[in-house]
């Protein structure tokens, strides 16, 4: 099998216009959807009666939908509730920055979606468990938290078949047509890497075959002249959501980064038919150190945020300040924006400086990034 870290040879010119199409970031897809149609004839049904498919694992655990219903639902992996990682601290992260956007996005226009929160199923909840833990896979049958939100539907198949076509070439049309109704590949996400042109095999499966999961899209792919997609309008956006997490929160929390993910189902106009559009997503807030803006002292605070921005998979999603300076000023333009406008409405213009901090990590930078 081919591995999905190699450049993409040719494709045909209608894939490469739907997915310039339809990864441009607001853009709206009128689809037919089997899937909506599945969706639409369970939501008039028992939503229980449906088992918990999953479409998604991680660190803290693995991610499950169920036909039906319109939420995702994260369930914690054994031992993991003794962790910082917990997902009783995720939520509390997580609604702390859902409140920041509420709070500041209207102002900023950032663009970036942090999904809804519908709160926690405990292990000691025995209705639900009784009706429910024999409908997750068996591995997966015991009573761990379950953290429930909003569920990000995948790129709709169009935009699927053509990701296949332009990153995994081949003249086998059963090897195509296996790759693309592979189960993971149907759960969709895409990671903008705005931070390196380097193709990605962090998340090729283990048998080193393609998989359109969690899809790492890079810098390299995004700016190539068949595709063109606009990194400039992405770097922006990713600057405002990233300091809007990291100025607009009042708790005593910092987000390791910013993800972004496409896409969200905006209207349906029939039970097979429906008008996706493409979106950024924040999400998965579990692996976060703290600080405190009102109480720690400023130089602690620049320092974390510092460190969070040079370290671990954050580097990916965040422009390259050397190698790509002008998406990096797109990046600096967009955080300087909503970081002048969060310290000004939160009365704290001084104890913090948006454009001394900028500095400071453009200084730190330097040493740290390769």
């Amino acid at each position: 099998m081919m591995d999905r870290t190699r450049e993409p040879r040719a494709t045909s010119v209608l894939d490469t216009v739907i997915l310039r199409s339809t990864l441009k970031l607001n853009s709206i897809t009128a689809i037919p959807s089997s899937y909506e149609a599945q969706v639409w004839a369970a939501a008039n049904g028992p939503a229980e009666s449906h088992d918990f498919v999953q479409i998604g694992a991680g660190f803290q655990g693995a991610i499950f939908e169920q036909l039906g219903s319109p939420l995702a639902f994260k369930k914690e992996h054994p031992g993991n509730s003794q962790l910082r990682t917990s997902l009783e601290n995720e939520f509390a992260l997580h609604k702390a920055v859902r409140e920041a956007f509420d709070l500041y996005d209207s102002s900023i226009n950032s663009q970036v979606q942090v999904p809804c929160l519908h709160g926690l199923i405990r292990p000691d909840e025995n209705e639900f468990w009784s009706n429910s833990l024999g409908k997750f896979p068996p591995e997966y049958q015991n009573r761990d938290l379950i953290l429930k939100m909003d569920r990000i539907l995948p790129l709709p198949k169009i935009t699927r078949r053509a990701l296949v076509s332009y990153f995994h070439p081949t003249t086998d049309s059963k090897t195509a047509e296996g790759v693309y109704s592979n189960p993971e590949s149907k759960h969709c996400l895409v990671r903008t890497y705005l931070g390196t042109s380097k193709p990605s095999s962090a998340h090729l499966k283990p048998n080193n075959s393609f998989s359109l999961r969690n899809f790492p899209l890079t810098l390299s792919h995004m700016s190539k002249e068949n595709l063109n997609l606009n990194t400039h309008l992405l770097a922006e956006k990713n600057g405002k959501g990233l300091c809007d997490n990291a100025l607009g929160r009042r708790h005593k929390r910092r987000r390791r980064g910013i993800r972004a993910r496409h896409e969200s189902s905006t209207t349906t106009s029939s039970a097979r038919e429906q008008h996706r559009e493409t979106k950024l997503f924040l999400l998965d807030f579990g692996q976060c150190d703290g600080v405190d803006l009102l109480e720690d002292d400023t130089e602690d605070v620049y320092q974390a945020f510092k460190g969070a921005m040079v370290t671990g998979d954050n580097q990916l999603f965040i422009p390259h300040l050397k190698k790509t300076p002008e998406l990096w000023a797109a990046f600096r333009k967009g955080y300087l924006m909503a970081g002048q406008l969060i310290i000004e409405k939160r009365g704290l213009g001084s104890k913090f400086s948006v454009e001394g901090f900028l500095g400071e990590y453009e200084e730190y930078a330097e040493d740290f990034l390769e």
